[in-house]
C-alpha cells in the first residue's frame, strides 16, 4: 500500500509539473526502454510514439512496416548476448550500431535515433 501511495505522489508531482503532452511522450519512449529484458518493450505504444511525435520521419508505408519490424527485433533482439543486458535507450542505440542490427531494422533504428 505504502508503494501504491508513492506512485500515486509521483505521478501527481509529474502532471503539475509537466504538461500533458510531456507525459505521454515520456510513457511512450519507456516502451522503447531495454532494461530489465525488454519487459516494458510494447509495439503499439511505439508505434503510437512515431505517428504522434514523429509523423513527417514516417511514411505511411514506413508506419505500417515499423509494427511489423518492431515484432520481429522483439523476438530476436533478447536473443543476442551483447544486447542481452541494456539498461538504457542509448545502450540500445549503441549495440545496434555497432552489431550492425541497425542495417536489419531501420526504422527502429530512426526512431530511437530521433527520440
Amino acid at each position: 500500500m505504502c508503494l501504491q501511495l508513492l506512485w500515486i505522489q509521483q505521478l501527481h508531482e509529474l502532471n503539475s509539473r509537466f504538461g500533458e503532452q510531456t507525459t505521454e511522450l515520456l510513457i511512450l519512449s519507456a516502451a522503447l526502454n531495454p532494461s530489465g529484458g525488454y519487459k516494458n518493450f510494447n509495439v503499439e505504444k511505439i508505434c503510437r510514439l512515431a505517428e504522434k511525435y514523429y509523423p513527417k520521419d514516417f511514411s505511411e508505408h514506413d508506419k505500417d512496416h515499423l509494427k511489423y519490424e518492431l515484432e520481429l527485433f522483439f523476438h530476436d533482439i533478447p536473443n543476442h548476448s551483447e544486447m542481452k543486458n541494456l539498461s538504457t535507450i542509448s545502450q540500445l542505440c549503441r549495440s545496434l550500431l555497432e552489431s550492425g542490427k541497425s542495417f536489419f531494422y531501420p526504422l527502429v533504428d530512426r526512431l530511437i535515433y530521433l527520440f
